[in-house]
């Protein structure tokens, strides 16, 4: 399975193709968590204080977002000690494989419901593949962009909000752009796709159906849960 991340990069048919009954799907899941880990404990002296400002500028950080406590809160995300890199990485890694794990079931669901005949851990296999893309990928490049610009680590992006003049990641069209149109997560659906259509015996059309239809569900849960926070 370790050969698959590399391989899925460049022949992700091919690597579907080699998918075994029994694959270590957890390998992906572990490589995910490695690469999120590092990211975060790199760059959490910039983004957990502009995460922090963010949250008390929202309808839920009025009314505690002027205490003493608060303030001592982001003075210590700005300049967190080794442990505190520890904690913050272990912390973001857990509720990212909470939430990949829980994907997985999902699009299991729908793709026996489908009539899909990959057995779960095959299904776990693609789904892990393809967030190997969109997330470890993705985490673990942007995160000497961040180091690099050293402020705004919520504007760096591989999307096409990349392109737009004003970068407020509290806008309306610069998230619906960061949500809906990053490189790696459409990279990732690609090749959650061909999986699909490879493992799970769907035609071409099913198997857009099947990984398409999910994606933009999840994807506007996600765009709509962080507009509570604005």
């Amino acid at each position: 399975m370790l050969s698959k991340l590399l391989t899925v990069l460049t022949a992700p048919r091919k690597t579907m193709e080699s998918l075994s009954d029994r694959p270590a799907w957890w390998i992906a899941l572990v490589a995910i968590a490695l690469l999120v880990s590092l990211s975060a404990a790199l760059t959490s002296h910039i983004s957990g204080p502009e995460q922090m400002e963010m949250m008390k500028q929202s309808r839920f950080g009025e009314r505690f977002a002027h205490t003493p406590e608060y303030q001592a809160k982001i003075d210590e995300a700005a300049h967190p000690t080794i442990a505190g890199r520890i904690r913050t990485s272990i912390v973001g890694s857990i509720s990212v494989l909470i939430g990949l794990v829980v994907g997985g079931l999902l699009w299991h669901v729908v793709c026996r419901v489908a009539g899909g005949v990959g057995s779960l851990k095959q299904t776990f296999a693609i789904v892990m593949l393809g967030d190997w893309i969109a997330v470890g990928l993705n985490s673990i490049l942007k995160a000497p962009l961040i180091l690099a610009k050293g402020q705004d680590s919520m504007t760096v992006t591989f999307s096409l909000a990349a392109l737009l003049p004003e970068k407020d990641p509290t806008a309306s069209t610069f998230r619906l752009l960061t949500t809906f149109t990053d490189l790696f997560a459409l990279w990732a659906l690609v090749v959650t796709v061909i999986g699909f259509q490879v493992v799970h015996r769907f035609g071409k059309g099913k198997a857009w159906g099947v990984g398409l239809i999910p994606w933009l569900v999840y994807m506007g849960l996600l765009y709509g849960l962080g507009s509570l926070f604005i």
